[in-house]
């Protein structure tokens, strides 16, 4: 305190001194750290206004933007700090000053400009990584593409150039417009792509000479890890009014309450238990957060008719911006048809893919069977090394359905089919479907003969010496056929995939060994993740590979973040339902975050996601309102699950 006295005075006394800048901005400095920043910002105005040439001139103004932006006083900072001559100033300090600008910048191409200019400082121009990345990551993922469009026409050439073209050419191939993909990854082309930017656009430059369909899509999201590098997205400017249509009395309640569940939970309703500020209700089931999130709440009773009505009575309030839910097939097809009439942006938490067709305002959002199929593909072929795929399924629709999926993703990825067989969805004995994919069906009465002997050699076996038994038992196998073939089992797949639940897997896979079908990647959906499933088959099942639309046991920082706030909110684990829900309610918040704050701007953003890191996996939007996702993978270890992503 008698510091700032003496130096005050000195100042007053003396203004003109050349020692007069130096005493102004230690003045600065000691209110800063003593907390009075109004007082810094004072004493580096006027040292900047009666000392415009002095040597600490730019260390002052750096010094005020950098007060100005804390104080959050974003414009002024901005200001203040674009009339550094950045050539006065040190390294660290041009660092300092480009990440400040960055922070203040409003428009997301400035933005992207001084991010490239703290990028090549920090790190050069070529550099593979460096810290303003996942700033730039996340500026990207949040421009629209009219900022795209903006960035490529202003930014000088360089690796920021480079990924802005990158990103405009996995957009444009989204949306089908394979010519203006072509045109930009030419243009990223000429710009220096380091380390998994030149991986990138290798990968966009085969996908658009090889054009696929929604399983390309899903081939170029983001993996977890790199999401979890640019963190969750933002919500917290977000306000509006949602509402919502979920079953909450009738045999589906406890799955529309856990999506309601989770759509509290991103809404904030919740509020920060630091300020103690909570939710608030506001009459006709309407719930208001502290942030200014408000909820109108309708229950569809699980009935088609009774949900087309609430998104009518929903849609008729100027105020809602979008619907979330519902959750059922054919109450969701009621539900969409009336959005559409009205106008009014649906987020749906069904997997009918054919809902948003035709509708330009209804989106779906759910975990379908193709993400899992495709990831798990994927997964078995470039991961694992697997090219011969057999397929094991329930002789239901379900279990078809999910046959033909596997196949035509196989293909896709070049491996081969080599064996299918099917199974009485009620059957505890599938001796005769595992027998016929290992070689047991058309033999001849000679290799059949042959398999008796083998047998009764077998059986001999047990009388020997342990020894001469173990020799045995190692040979019989070997044994050819008549015609010199090889006798069953004769396990010619590198990977079987079993569509099915927990329950019916525990009772076959013991039967896969029994049968010597072993040595075999096991691939499974959803249906397999549940802890019955390593209790009860234990080793039979260690090492196997499924896709799960949730993990709530995820390392991932925005999954295991979500996990963490469910768990304290409710005393409980969170489960798919409850992830969808929170997802749904976050996507449309991100749009009311930004500004867009229209039905029309809430549907255009939701459509221009490219790479939400969501709850229940990571999330793209097609053209048709469809979401791909990049559902969770894990692999059984021992007797737990552990993810692979």
């Amino acid at each position: 305190g008698r510091a700032r006295i003496h130096l005050a005075n000195f100042v007053r006394v003396y203004p003109g001194s050349q020692h007069a800048p130096k005493a102004a901005y230690k003045l600065a400095e000691l209110a800063a750290l003593q907390g009075d920043p109004a007082d810094a910002e004072r004493w580096l105005d006027w040292l900047l206004r009666e000392h415009p040439r002095s040597r600490l001139e730019e260390r002052a103004r750096l010094k005020l933007g950098e007060l100005q932006a804390e104080a959050g006083n974003s414009q002024e900072a901005e200001a203040t700090l674009s009339k550094l001559r950045f050539s006065k100033l040190s390294k660290a300090d041009r660092i300092r000053a480009y990440r400040l600008l960055a922070q203040a910048a409003a428009d997301p191409v400035r933005r992207l400009r001084w991010l490239s200019e703290w990028r090549t400082t920090a790190s050069g121009s070529g550099a593979e990584t460096s810290p303003a990345d996942p700033k730039i990551d996340r500026v990207l993922d949040a421009s629209d593409d009219a900022s795209l469009d903006r960035a490529a026409q202003e930014l000088p050439p360089g690796v920021v150039s480079g990924r802005v073209a990158l990103e405009q050419a996995a957009r444009a191939l989204v949306q089908g417009d394979s010519e203006a993909a072509r045109a930009a990854l030419d243009r990223a082309e000429e710009m220096p792509l380091p380390g998994r930017y030149a991986r990138r656009f290798e990968a966009l430059r085969a996908e658009l000479e090889s054009p696929g369909s929604a399983r390309g899509v899903a081939g170029r999201l983001p993996s977890f890890a790199e999401l979890a590098q640019r963190g969750s997205p933002d919500t917290a400017a977000a306000t509006g009014t949602l509402g919502i249509v979920l079953p909450l009395t009738g045999p589906f309640a406890s799955y529309g309450e856990d999506s309601l569940r989770g759509i509290l939970l991103a809404a904030g309703i919740f509020g920060d238990a630091s300020s103690g500020k909570t939710a608030v209700a506001t009459g006709s089931l309407g719930i208001a957060s502290p942030g200014g999130v408000r909820l109108r709440v309708r229950d569809s009773g699980g009935n088609p008719q009774r949900a087309a009505a609430a998104v009518r009575e929903l849609a008729a309030d100027e105020e809602v911006v979008a619907i979330l839910g519902p959750l059922l097939s054919k109450v969701a097809e009621a539900a969409a048809a009336a959005a559409s009439e009205e106008g009014v942006p649906l987020v749906a938490l069904t997997s009918r893919t054919s809902l948003p067709k035709q509708r330009p305002d209804v989106f779906r959002i759910k975990t379908t069977p193709d993400d899992e199929v495709n990831a798990l593909v994927r997964h078995a072929v470039g991961e694992l090394g697997a090219t011969r795929f057999a397929i094991l399924y329930p002789e239901d629709g379900y279990g078809r359905g999910m046959r033909d999926r596997f196949w035509e993703a196989v293909d896709e990825q070049g491996g081969w089919v080599v064996g299918v067989s099917s199974y009485d969805p009620a059957a505890t004995d599938f001796k005769k479907p595992i027998q016929s994919l290992i070689g047991y069906t058309l033999l001849t009465e000679n290799e059949k003969t042959a398999l008796k002997e083998r047998s009764a050699m077998l059986r001999r076996a047990r009388r020997l010496p342990p020894e001469q038994a173990s020799v045995v038992r190692e040979v019989a196998p070997t044994i050819l056929g008549p015609e010199a073939d090889p006798l069953p089992p004769v396990v010619d797949f590198d990977a079987l995939f079993i569509p099915d639940a927990h329950e019916k897997v525990v009772l076959l896979t013991p039967q896969l060994a029994f049968h010597e079908v072993d040595e075999i990647q096991l691939l499974g959906t959803s249906g397999w993740h549940h802890a019955e499933l390593i209790e009860i088959a234990r080793g039979h099942v260690d090492g196997a590979v499924i896709a799960s639309s949730f993990d709530s046991e995820s390392r991932v920082p925005f999954v295991a973040e979500f996990s963490a706030h469910y768990r304290e909110a409710f005393g409980s684990a969170p489960d798919a339902y409850a992830a969808h829900g929170f997802d749904a309610a976050r996507l449309v918040l991100m749009q009311l975050a930004a500004g867009d704050d229209s039905r029309a701007s809430v549907a255009r953003g939701l459509l221009a996601l490219r790479a939400y890191p969501g709850a229940s996996g990571v999330l793209a939007f097609l053209p048709d309102g469809n979401a791909i996702k990049r559902p969770f993978l894990m692999g059984v270890r021992g007797r737990k699950f552990v993810p692979l992503d």
